[in-house]
């Protein structure tokens, strides 16, 4: 379907959100969707163990969504 005239100055950035989901019977998945809910390339941040708290960062985190990442491509974290 044809939306309008194509105009480079109304032209929106695309939006992305946090998704919480169950990655397996012990783990949540933090990953990173679309405005229409859809997977973007790279999109796991992190797993939370349900039963611990425990938190493990996800290598090679898409580097084009402004998040700080080391050298392996995870999200840094600031240690206070």
């Amino acid at each position: 379907m044809i939306e309008g005239v194509y105009n480079k100055d109304t032209v929106k950035e695309p939006k992305y959100y946090f998704k919480l989901e169950n990655w397996s019977s012990e783990e949540a998945m933090i990953k990173i969707v679309d405005g229409d809910g859809f997977e973007i390339g790279s999109p796991y941040i992190c797993r939370i163990n349900k039963k611990t708290g425990k938190i493990h960062r996800e290598v090679c985190v898409n580097n084009t969504i402004g998040f700080d990442l080391d050298e392996k491509g995870k999200v840094k974290v600031e240690v206070e």
